[in-house]
């Protein structure tokens, strides 16, 4: 599951979480956030107890977005115990999304 955030639950939701979490920054505007959004929602499924993932509309969150340096969409985020680890910028496949995912956690 994807749980939709604002950056008020940011510290609850990526900083106070106990596995690793990605966190997908979209915007209703974009064609590639649309597209990837599907592939995050299967990889969602597949790492549900391994893997939390939530997104957010830079449109809503832009301090979040200014605080990691969001330019470009879609942008992916994974943080572990806290701190950002991986950040990947633009469309990506099921296979390589998930090839990213498993060397990063």
């Amino acid at each position: 599951m994807v749980t939709e955030i604002k950056s008020r639950d940011f510290q609850r939701e990526v900083f106070d979480s106990d596995v690793p979490v990605i966190v997908f920054f979209i915007s209703a505007k974009c064609n590639a956030c649309f597209a990837l959004s599907l592939v995050i929602s299967e990889l969602a499924e597949q790492y549900d107890d391994k893997v939390k993932f939530v997104k957010m509309n830079i449109e809503d969150n832009l301090e979040a977005a200014d605080i990691y340096g969001i330019k470009s969409l879609p942008t992916i985020l994974l943080f572990k115990k806290s701190k950002l680890v991986q950040k990947s910028v633009g469309f990506h496949y099921k296979s390589s999304l998930r090839s990213w995912l498993e060397e990063s956690i």
